[in-house]
């Protein structure tokens, strides 16, 4: 599938089945307020869980990465907000938005999730903050001049506790020690995988692999900064 590692069942690898369980119970104890309540009925129980696990990835690394707490923790929750939609409703809702859906999004709209769960939080009142929005929208393909609250969400979102499979663990690693190291290696395994798969990477992925890879004084300032 194109949708990169986000094709593999969350938190149904990686962990066994008692832990799955134990984790989804955990999180349903403490679910006591309606932003929870809400974001697990539009969620549904397992991506409910895989943003949960993005969400705290995203909270513990925030110190390291440059990210405040809070961003990290709301962007993580909501980086998928749309991720459960129908292709038709996809593309209905970016049409909706005026987003401009470019080739290979219209041949895989799956990849206008993150898009149009931007669009979608901020219609909701979930969620006015530019930074959090440009991070959810971010999160699929990457991006040139992404932000530091952008490669948390992009890096988190492959490394939570559900994900499996071979490099995830020097991912980790790297997360927690070299952030841009880590962001490089992610967009990397990304491209990789899609190659393989058969699948065509979208512009916006190498563009953002080329950018971590230019010397900084090269660099313009981050088009979500300010």
């Amino acid at each position: 599938g194109h949708d990169g590692f986000k094709s593999t069942p969350m938190l149904k690898i990686g962990l066994t089945d008692i832990e799955r369980q134990v984790h989804l119970l955990m999180i349903t104890i403490f679910m006591d307020d309606s932003f929870l309540n809400g974001l697990h009925r539009t969620l549904g129980r397992e991506r409910f869980a895989h943003s949960c696990g993005v969400a705290t990835i995203a909270r513990d690394l925030a110190p390291a990465w440059g990210v405040a707490h809070d961003k990290a923790h709301y962007a993580g929750w909501l980086h998928d907000y749309a991720r459960n939609l129908p292709e038709s409703e996809l593309l209905a809702l970016a049409g909706k938005f005026a987003y401009p859906v470019d080739l290979l999004e219209q041949r895989y709209p799956i990849l206008l999730h993150g898009a149009v769960g931007a669009f979608l939080v901020q219609e909701s009142g979930l969620s006015n903050d530019r930074e959090i929005l440009t991070a959810i929208r971010r999160h699929v393909t990457g991006e040139c001049g992404m932000t530091s609250l952008d490669q948390l969400i992009f890096v988190a979102d492959m490394i939570e506790p559900g994900r499996c499979y071979e490099g995830v663990d020097r991912l980790r690693d790297l997360a927690a020690t070299d952030p841009k190291q880590a962001l490089i290696n992610a967009l990397q395994m990304k491209i990789a995988y899609l190659e393989q798969s058969g699948a065509s990477v979208h512009p916006r992925t190498t563009a953002a692999l080329r950018d971590k890879l230019l010397p900084d004084s090269r660099k313009v300032a981050p088009s979500g900064e300010s």
